[in-house]
């Protein structure tokens, strides 16, 4: 081999190949960050929206050891004792004087569910927010909805929220409604 070949084989890369290499793998790192992001914030709106899943299904349990209140909810009889677990969002009650010893009737422990129930939202979910309300006539059941604020959403996207009635308030851009049928 000639003593030219020799030095063209080993003069290696010159600067302007090794800036344009960083150039193409900085680009790359660019968006496989982004495509991490989006992943950690759909994470993220699905761990929320498995929460509120979890909170409205404990709620509806509770509803079921307080049958005689979940069966007065749906509208019959008329109130006072006809829709006792309904309430609207952003609802004003208070634990009643009975709690927390185990000694309330049943129209006293539907208030300690709704306070419980809405306590929790509240701590778990951000601008976290409740309503319960009846829907349907037959077969009578009860709409359960949870509504909080994703953070990971844009504001003008709301997901879940376009068929719950009244509309929840527009600090909130996530809905969840779980129903439970009277049997």
């Amino acid at each position: 081999m000639s003593k030219r070949a020799r030095q063209h084989a080993n003069r290696g890369f010159s600067l302007l190949e090794i800036l344009i290499t960083m150039l193409v793998v900085a680009i790359g790192s660019l968006g496989l960050a982004g495509t991490i992001i989006t992943g950690l914030r759909a994470t993220h709106g699905a761990a929320e929206r498995t929460v509120a899943t979890q909170l409205a299904g404990s709620f509806i349990d509770m509803m079921e050891l307080n049958a005689w209140a979940k069966q007065h909810t749906t509208g019959n009889p008329a109130p006072p004792y006809g829709q006792l677990y309904v309430t609207p969002f952003q609802g004003v009650f208070a634990y009643p004087a009975c709690y927390p010893s185990s000694a309330c009737d049943p129209v006293d422990l539907r208030l300690v569910h709704l306070m419980q129930f809405r306590d929790a939202v509240r701590a778990a979910l951000p601008r976290g927010d409740i309503q319960v309300s009846a829907t349907g006539v037959s077969p009578a059941s009860i709409a359960v909805t949870v509504a909080w604020y994703d953070q990971s959403a844009t504001n003008d996207v709301i997901t879940g929220c376009a068929s719950v009635n009244p509309a929840p308030p527009s600090t909130v851009n996530q809905c969840l409604t779980l129903y439970l049928t009277n049997k």
